[in-house]
């Protein structure tokens, strides 16, 4: 991990990171013993007796206010001048993430309590890909405005002062060879000619993989777990920034709630999930996230979920495509059953651990894509009521597991 650490003086106690996820934020003594109790990792604190009351009973968690490259432009901190009268704000501008590894989804760490914020250049968090790179630059930008009310104000100056830093980029002053500067990089204009011929592309269309018509599907394929259920989180660990009645962040923000993996017990405390398709709604049906089953306070076990489905025919001697798309995964292992049917046929297994983005616990809402695709023999299916049973084998600890972006099944083509 290459990052860069900046940390304010405590007079800097109002966090930004965009517009709708902003507030006043508990003190670095509030996370330490016996004012905060460690959860389940060490980052995740509960707050049991803050300093500031209103913080008791809030987790606090750094990876709450994680953001994909695309949306962290900038971030940062306002606080009180010396003279108590005025406001100053600390800010993170990144004028463009073409030094950043991952692309514009892979997310990283922004500000949290300390009053600390980050420069992500690269590390493993949500997964990433080894690259040589220039890393930088960052601009650290302060602002003041008199009067004590006057964040919005100093907020609004900080996005207006990136956006002027993205205008200038690239710079010239980084002096490493190995960054190219505005004048090192050049544009090309003019026609390409090809001798005989006129090449006319028309219209490209991208047509996703499909081997046949679709006989049902669970999701949105759009890289995330939006859509699907996304529990309430118990209230001894509320975070009061993400219900706030006039922000906009409930639904969209749920996700980055601690404890959340909890909730599958309590929600499917005597058997897994069972989704049937024509029946179930997957925003209410399906848990945003496949983990493992806790029993007691120790003990893991593998958990099986259920996809049942009612065929009106069956094509005997066509082949049918069972697409499974994963937004996350943390050192799952997968096996994929159909009708429970004897010996090795209809069944599917990834042995082998995938991923390390560890998203469940991290409060992702995404990790990396994962695409599998199954060929399952017509003579596999029923004329009538089948079964799909997904496992999630590796039970190594709670946070193992994946999130599905979306599953289909297609018929034969003919």
């Amino acid at each position: 991990m290459a990052n860069l650490i900046y940390i304010c003086v405590a007079r800097f106690n109002y966090m930004a990171i965009s517009d709708d996820i902003q507030r006043y934020m508990p003190s670095a003594v509030d996370r330490e013993s016996p004012r905060g109790v460690p959860l389940a990792y060490k980052e995740a604190v509960l707050l049991v007796d803050p300093v500031e009351p209103q913080f008791k009973g809030e987790v606090d968690d750094k990876y709450q206010y994680s953001m994909d490259n695309k949306d962290n432009m900038v971030h940062g901190w306002i606080g009180n001048s010396n003279n108590n009268s005025d406001l100053m704000g600390f800010w993170v501008i990144t004028p463009s993430n073409e030094f950043k590894n991952g692309g514009p989804l892979k997310r990283e760490l922004t500000s949290h309590t300390g009053p600390t914020s980050l420069s992500v250049f690269l590390g493993s968090h949500y997964v990433g890909r080894n690259w040589k790179k220039v890393l930088g630059p960052v601009f650290i930008y302060l602002n003041s405005k008199q009067g004590p009310d006057n964040k919005t104000a100093l907020w609004e100056d900080a996005k207006a002062q990136a956006q002027a830093e993205v205008n200038k980029w690239p710079y010239d002053f980084p002096r490493s060879p190995d960054f190219a500067k505005a004048r090192e990089r050049g544009s090309v204009e003019g026609t390409l000619w090809v001798r005989d011929r006129v090449i006319s592309i028309g219209d490209l269309l991208f047509e996703p993989p499909r081997s046949g018509p679709t006989l049902w599907e669970i999701g949105v394929p759009d890289r995330t777990v939006a859509e699907f259920y996304i529990p309430d989180p118990d209230p001894k660990y509320l975070s009061k920034l993400f219900v706030t009645k006039d922000r906009v962040c409930d639904r969209t923000c749920k996700y980055r709630q601690y404890g959340l993996w909890e909730r599958y017990v309590s929600l499917y405390p005597e058997n897994d999930l069972v989704y049937t398709v024509g029946k179930s709604n997957y925003s209410t049906d399906w848990f945003f996230a496949h983990i493992v089953r806790k029993v007691g306070d120790k003990s893991i076990v593998p958990s099986t979920w259920q996809i049942r489905f009612h065929l009106d025919r069956v094509i005997e001697g066509g082949n049918y495509m069972l697409r499974i798309a994963l937004a996350a995964s943390h050192m799952s292992s997968l096996k994929v059953q159909v009708n429970e049917r004897a010996g090795e046929a209809g069944v599917f297994t990834w042995p082998e651990l995938l991923g390390d983005n560890n998203a469940i616990a991290r409060h992702g809402i995404h990790g990396t894509q994962w695409n599998m695709d199954m060929v399952i023999q017509g003579g596999l299916l029923n004329k009538s009521n089948n079964t799909i049973y997904v496992t999630q084998m590796g039970a190594l600890r709670i946070f193992v597991g994946v999130m599905y972006d979306y599953i289909r099944l297609e018929e034969p083509s003919s």
